[in-house]
């Protein structure tokens, strides 16, 4: 708020990101070694997920399902159930082996493969990652394989990836461009203008 913070938490380690749960009313900082979790409506730290020391660099919560997934430096994305206790991932994507080959690699590149930022769209059909060698896979979340990659050119970090859904956009950037580019074809887009016919935007 403009007249300074309502609450203030220390937490164990560094944080680089954080996203909100609702499901189990908490909130999720992607950390070294960990994805810290403080439950709001208990006021307390519940046990953190497990990342096989590797380090989360980003975090999104699934629209639909109580699901969330880390990036992380390893070129995977970690999953885990937010009702289950377990908390160890339930699935861990290899992003740094489907995108193998594109973008920008070199020797001086060490963090080519990390992964920067994740997201989910709307119908939570969708997840976009975005790595460190400049390039942004599009992936169906039923499916291992992405559906797309698409590469920046410019060899830098891809450091944010939102889904524009109602235009079927996917918006990625690094430090130099914005990229706005479709992930689904215009046909499929309903006119919401226009509920009446169920036109699509042409």
């Amino acid at each position: 708020a403009h007249y300074g913070a309502h609450e203030s938490v220390r937490i164990p380690t560094f944080g680089r990101a954080l996203t909100y749960e609702p499901t189990t009313c908490e909130v999720l900082v992607a950390a070294r070694n960990q994805v810290v979790r403080i439950n709001l409506e208990e006021g307390r730290f519940v046990e953190p997920w497990a990342l096989d020391g590797t380090t989360a660099t980003c975090i999104d919560v699934h629209p639909l399902h109580p699901m969330a997934g880390a990036g992380c430096e390893d070129a995977a994305v970690r999953f885990w159930d937010s009702r289950a206790a377990n908390v160890k991932p339930f699935l861990k994507l290899d992003v740094g082996a489907a995108t193998f080959g594109y973008g920008y690699h070199d020797e001086y590149n060490r963090h080519a493969n990390d992964v920067y930022s994740i997201a989910f769209d709307d119908s939570g059909l969708y997840m976009a990652a975005g790595c460190g060698s400049g390039v942004v896979a599009l992936y169906d979340v039923r499916s291992s394989r992405p559906l797309f990659i698409q590469e920046h050119k410019l060899g830098l970090p891809i450091h944010t990836v939102r889904f524009h859904t109602s235009s079927g956009l996917v918006l990625s950037s690094d430090e130099q461009l914005i990229k706005a580019w479709r992930y689904k074809p215009k046909s499929s887009l309903v006119d919401s203008s226009n509920n009446s016919d169920g036109g699509s935007v042409g």
